[in-house]
């Protein structure tokens, strides 16, 4: 056999290399002849004789134990046995492939030689870095309340299809929203194919209101068939069948110890509420909720905050303790076309009052009026930068929120009526780190022009009408029945023995709410969530030693400043089941003179209806990030309302393709220019564990294994600035803003009833999910900005200045 030896340059090798691709096929000689066409006859002989030699069959296998220093494995082909590392096996079938699936010299000679090994290795490396950071997608307010147990159990059950004849099946295993069924014959049934399941003989002994019928999807169907040529198919429930779900639940329970049980996915479940818990904590998401009618802003109900928002929410409140949103978004709404869209909104205060200026970055860069808007900021006021989203809310979404949440059409509809007055919901999130495009540089002058037109700008003021502010927490957490009783109250602070007189509004076996005089004494302005106090009430002195509400402590759970009004619960001491059982005593002997109060409740209703609506639509990407034993952290669980967010879609396009409902973050956090190689605000989180900010651009080369980026934390703005314009002019910009919040705290509270349950069938799952929120430190949320540098361009404040001097 001839010996590759000979010295190839690098025009003939490429000649030979394109060549290969048509060896065998009709279109080589045209091929040949348009390649050659400039050599001489010696060198067209030497590439024909090269090609021959480089598809001539080899016998010789391939052994890569020695040399290779990833695991080698064994690998068939044609009744061939080669060892082979995951590279080399790489670089054989792309040979292969080439060399029209026969093993030649030609393969042989690729998968050995060294130059190709370490260019296919780069890519490797690379690949295995992306696929540490692989998180699982969770798709919020999708998931059940209810833990999703599978019950191992064959039953029979036809198959009711929209065209065609009934198909009689057996159930392998069973949950609340969907099953695994053996059908035959093989491949009858299509992927995502829709039909009617007939569960009569799981039903017999049941009673039903309607026919024990459900409608499914198909979501999985197995590649092979089992050895009795069945096939294993994966269905979903998508019936709204409140009825149906609920049998359910109750066949799976009643069950368990006649059937096999799987609760493992249990611990999804439970870890993908722990995340949506912290989530409402720490969203930088300020969400709206509105009516609209066609393109007419009808009116703002509701907003929602949190710890990490209120600031947001704060900038739009007066000197009168008035929201002003109403007239921001009121002036903003014929502009709000997109579904996201950047805005700029000034505050400021003219004769004492209140104001605020309001437009979209487009307008303000199409009329030429960005800097006239900055400079009265800075000379004026406060200027503030958003990432304005918004989405329409209809009928089909309101019953798929219903359904995931909710048990019992009943108990959906009162927890979620508040939100049939709403059909649309807004989101502003800050883009604080992107004003520095914004900053004006040497001498500027506003216009007496300019300041005209931006008078155009100027938001209503709306008065007469009131935004409701909620929080994520409800002010309350009583969830016993309230019964009004009005009678004197005391209040004295345990560290100074102040007190404070005030009136017993309500009460409850667990808490009482207090009305304030509205004389107010300065130690009054002390007063904050989760103060203990000592409360007593005078009246009760009557009842002699069975008054345990004499110097009882009481936590302070809600504070309603607007109204003057305190919201206590029993505090957790050796007298708290003493107090609970007087109340519960009082409540029980004096019933018949009690009057129910249920504003408080409402309240409640609504709030929960809030939150449920945010984590449902919630409007960009987050995931969690937690203490690792062997690294320096670990990332879990991405969480994102929409399989489409335009999030999604650009982290698809670093490399980060999604595959069986994964996806790598690993562009997002890794900086291989540092030691150790990851953002300095992720190291900077990890090291303090206090909040950061970030903004990382990724310029996209087609064709090359890494991707440039650049990361706006500890670097200076311009260069940031700089490359993120540099990419907009070629197309191949992506760009994020990164908000890492630390959690505030690990416990397993909001999912007690869950935890229990499963810790009585399963501890160690039970030990798993502790160990899960133990370790969780913060959440990383993730917003796609492109949007905002788009609209921004070319445009500079400073430059444009210049051009017109």
């Amino acid at each position: 056999m001839q010996k590759n030896n000979i010295k190839i340059d690098k025009k003939t090798q490429n000649i030979i290399d394109t060549l290969v691709r048509v060896y065998k096929k009709p279109s080589f000689s045209a091929e040949f002849d348009h390649l050659t066409a400039s050599l001489n006859t010696q060198k067209k002989f030497f590439i024909k004789q090269e090609l021959a030699r480089l598809f001539k069959p080899f016998e010789r296998t391939i052994d890569m134990s020695r040399e290779s220093k990833y695991k080698v494995s064994e690998f068939s082909w044609n009744g061939k046995r080669f060892f082979l590392d995951d590279i080399g096996r790489r670089i054989f079938l792309l040979e292969l492939d080439k060399f029209g699936e026969q093993y030649t010299a030609g393969v042989f000679e690729a998968v050995n030689n060294a130059e190709i090994y370490a260019r296919f290795e780069k890519q490797f490396l690379y690949e295995q870095k992306i696929k540490e950071f692989e998180v699982q997608i969770t798709e919020l307010g999708r998931t059940t309340k209810r833990l999703e147990e599978r019950l191992y159990c064959a039953k029979p059950i036809k198959i009711i299809r929209q065209a065609g004849e009934p198909i009689d099946a057996v159930t392998s295993n069973i949950s609340r929203s969907g099953c695994l069924l053996r059908v035959k014959p093989y491949a009858i049934l299509q992927q995502n194919e829709i039909f009617e399941i007939d569960f009569s003989a799981l039903t017999s002994q049941f009673a039903f209101d309607k026919q024990p019928k459900a409608c499914y999807q198909v979501k999985f169907l197995s590649p092979t068939p089992d050895k009795d040529g069945a096939q294993r198919v994966g269905v979903q429930l998508i019936d709204k069948n409140y009825e149906w779900t609920q049998f359910l639940d109750k066949y799976v329970l009643e069950n368990r110890s006649s059937f096999k049980v799987d609760i493992t996915n249990a611990k999804d479940l439970a870890e993908t509420r722990l995340l949506e818990d912290h989530l409402l904590e720490t969203s930088n998401w300020l969400m709206v909720f509105a009516n609209a009618d066609e393109n007419k802003l009808k009116q703002l109900k509701y907003v929602l905050t949190n710890p990490a928002n209120k600031n947001q929410h704060d900038f739009f409140v007066d000197g009168q303790n008035i929201n002003r949103l109403n007239g921001v978004l009121l002036r903003l709404w014929p502009q709000l076309t997109e579904k996201s869209t950047p805005i700029v909104v000034v505050r400021f205060e003219q004769k004492g009052e209140i104001h605020f200026l309001a437009a979209t970055l487009k307008q303000l860069i199409d009329n030429d009026l960005l800097k006239a808007f900055c400079l009265f900021a800075n000379k004026k006021g406060l200027l503030q930068l958003f990432m304005l989203r918004k989405q329409s809310i209809d009928q089909r979404q309101l019953d798929e929120i219903k359904f995931n949440w909710f048990k019992s059409a009943k108990e959906a509809d009162q927890a979620l009526q508040p939100l049939t007055e709403i059909n649309q919901i807004i989101s502003l999130y800050p883009l604080d780190q992107q004003t520095s495009a914004f900053e004006l540089f040497g001498e500027h002058t506003l216009k007496p022009d300019d300041l005209k037109k931006l008078s155009a700008f100027r938001c209503p003021s709306i008065k007469n009408h009131v935004i409701g502010h909620f929080d994520i927490r409800p002010k309350c957490a009583r969830q016993e029945m309230r019964y009004f009783y009005s009678t004197a109250v005391t209040l004295t602070i345990p560290e100074n023995k102040q007190a404070i007189n005030g009136n017993l509004i309500d009460l409850s076996v667990s808490g009482l709410s207090v009305q304030l005089p509205a004389q107010l004494p300065a130690i009054a302005d002390t007063l904050e969530v989760a103060k203990v106090l000592a409360v007593t009430i005078p009246k009760f002195d009557q009842f002699g030693e069975r008054n345990a509400i004499h110097n009882a402590f009481y936590k302070i759970v809600g504070i309603n400043r607007r109204s003057k009004t305190l919201h206590f619960q029993v505090y957790n001491s050796d007298q708290s089941d003493l107090i609970r059982h007087f109340m519960r005593q009082l409540i029980q002997n004096n019933r018949a003179k009690l009057n129910i109060n249920d504003q408080y409740d409402k309240f409640v209703i609504l709030q929960k209806a809030l939150c449920v609506a945010f984590i449902t639509n919630y409007p960009s990407i987050a995931f969690g990030i937690s203490k690792s034993p062997k690294k320096i952290f670990e990332v879990s669980r991405l969480l994102t309302s929409d399989f489409n967010s335009v999030e999604l879609a650009s982290l698809q396009k670093l490399q980060s393709p999604i595959q069986n409902q994964h996806i790598s973050v690993f562009q997002l956090i890794y900086d291989d220019k540092r030691n150790p190689p990851y953002l300095r605000s992720i190291s900077r989180f990890v090291r303090n564990k206090g909040s950061c900010d970030d903004e990382v651009a990724f310029q996209l080369i087609p064709n090359r294994v890494d991707i440039a980026k650049q990361a706006r934390a500890g670097a200076n703005p311009r260069l940031q600035n700089q490359f993120i314009r540099k990419a907009l002019q070629t197309d191949t910009l992506k760009v994020f803003n990164l908000k890492i919040q630390p959690v505030a705290h690990n416990s397993t509270q909001a999912i007690e009833e869950q935890l229990a349950y499963v810790s009585r069938y399963n501890r160690h799952q039970a030990e798993n999910i502790k160990s899960f929120a133990s370790k969780l430190t913060g959440i990383l949320e993730v917003l796609d900005n492109q949007a905002f540098w788009q609209t921004l361009g070319s445009y500079d404040i400073n430059q444009k200045d210049k051009a017109k001097n």
